[in-house]
């Protein structure tokens, strides 16, 4: 709730963050029933190691907490697509893959276009929070313009085409 305080609405016009918050309020409400498991919040291009014999690997677990599966996915989907130039069909080879292992229901998979809006709100809220205190450093500072962009093309596209792209609709 702080941290909306620092959201940049005067560049972002197509997101009003109390309704992203009251959207994921409703998502957690909804989930009750759903499993929970550790979601990493933070997988993305620089926490993804690749060995020499070609073992993947996940590092840096400081923001680990216990949530919602759907969290997982869509934290990694917004990551992911982001880092690709917001390349929707990432985010669908993303889906494909987790979705290989992991089942999901139609309804938790109606949830994540809310949650990647709101984890790229969140983190250009939170990242806004340290280059205003002036404690940013410039991979902070890149990430949240970067972010910035790719949210307001995200809410540019709107659900219709991100759920057409990202889960085949």
């Amino acid at each position: 709730e702080e941290a909306k305080q620092h959201f940049p609405r005067d560049e972002i016009k197509n997101v009003n963050v109390d309704s992203v918050i009251l959207s994921l309020k409703k998502i957690e409400n909804e989930l009750k029933e759903y499993p929970r498991q550790l979601v990493h919040t933070d997988v993305n291009e620089y926490n993804i190691i690749v060995t020499d014999d070609g073992e993947l690997g996940i590092i840096d677990f400081n923001d680990t907490i216990l949530s919602y599966r759907i969290f997982d996915l869509g934290h990694c989907i917004a990551y992911m697509t982001e880092a690709q130039q917001s390349d929707l069909m990432v985010g669908r080879y993303v889906l494909e893959g987790y979705s290989s292992v992991i089942k999901l229901s139609d309804k938790e998979l109606s949830m994540l276009y809310d949650i990647v809006i709101a984890r790229f709100t969140l983190s250009i809220s939170l990242g806004r929070e340290q280059v205003n205190a002036g404690a940013a450093n410039d991979y902070v500072k890149k990430c949240v313009a970067d972010n910035i962009a790719f949210l307001q093309q995200l809410s540019n596209w709107g659900r219709e085409k991100f759920d057409e792209v990202i889960l085949g609709n």
